[in-house]
């Protein structure tokens, strides 16, 4: 285990990220409406590559692809897009994140209201993001044991149409 989002005794966290080979995410588990396949995801050699992922979606027709990002996810540190594919499966390409290769490497705890495990930088994901996955056939879907708080992009922009200008 690399991190995981839970409070500080629990012994059921409701998302961990795992390694297999030094990556900080080669396997992640999350409880949402499921069993579904958020997304998958790819390792990129650095920024500019999720740049010129965009702009080939552009070019190619598809700027509606890209349905997330740039931005630094807090967990992992690393810079990611998120895209549609044709079949409408979510694709993340990801830089920049730290490798877990040391021995004493510890585990990162994240709290469950922290918004900066979802991105330091960057806005918040849609609703649409978090609720939208593939179901696998034949597999019948289940709410989630325990109701998660999500920092949305419409809870956000709510809250910012109300703050007061200065």
């Amino acid at each position: 285990m690399t991190e995981y989002i839970g409070a500080e005794a629990d012994s059921a966290p409701p998302a961990i990220w795992l390694q297999r080979k030094g990556a900080t995410q080669d396997v992640v588990f999350n409880t949402g409406r499921g069993p579904q396949l958020h997304h998958f995801a790819f390792a990129v050699s650095g920024v500019e590559n999720l740049i010129m992922a965009a702009d080939i979606a552009a070019a190619t027709g598809r700027a509606a692809a890209v349905e997330r990002g740039p931005g630094r996810h807090g967990i992992s540190g690393a810079l990611f897009m998120y895209f549609r594919d044709p079949d409408g499966h979510r694709v993340e390409l990801f830089a920049d994140h730290y490798l877990a290769i040391d021995h004493d490497h510890q585990i990162k705890r994240w709290a469950p209201e922290d918004p900066a495990k979802a991105q330091i930088w960057g806005m918040p994901a849609t609703e649409r993001f978090y609720r939208e996955a593939t179901a696998f056939t034949g597999a019948k879907l289940a709410d989630p044991f325990r109701p998660t708080s999500l920092v949305t992009l419409e809870k956000f922009l709510e809250a910012e149409a109300k703050r007061p200008f200065s």
